[in-house]
């Protein structure tokens, strides 16, 4: 492998890990056999994890958790802008205020974005 090898491998997602969204929730494919789908009735709270460890090592993940799981997708899933809008348009309250803060943070954090208020 060259160093430009590498410089683009940590540059470039996945082929196989994607995220798709429909009106019923959202799948993450990790690999071809690794599926997980959530359903946006299922969701408790959606955050944002950044670490200090980019450029060259992913440092953005999309945390969602339900009652039972926790999710942590990586930003450079194919599918995360949809993502991002299928959040904004399912889940009543969401704040898109940390999601804007956590895109400029080069530290170990984490921004909640929405949580599932109490029946």
């Amino acid at each position: 492998m060259t160093v430009w090898d590498w410089v683009e491998a940590c540059f470039s997602p996945q082929p196989s890990a994607a995220v798709t969204c429909d009106n019923e929730g959202v799948s993450l494919a990790f690999t071809r056999r690794r599926v997980v789908r959530i359903a946006w009735r299922d969701l408790v709270r959606v955050a944002i994890e950044t670490n200090d460890r980019g450029p060259f090592e992913e440092d953005v993940f999309f945390v969602l958790e339900t009652d039972d799981n926790r999710v942590a997708i990586p930003q450079s899933f194919s599918g995360t802008d949809s993502l991002i809008s299928y959040l904004g348009d399912h889940l009543p309250g969401f704040d898109f205020g940390p999601m804007i803060a956590a895109m400029a943070s080069t530290d170990n954090q984490e921004f909640v974005c929405w949580e599932k208020q109490a029946d």
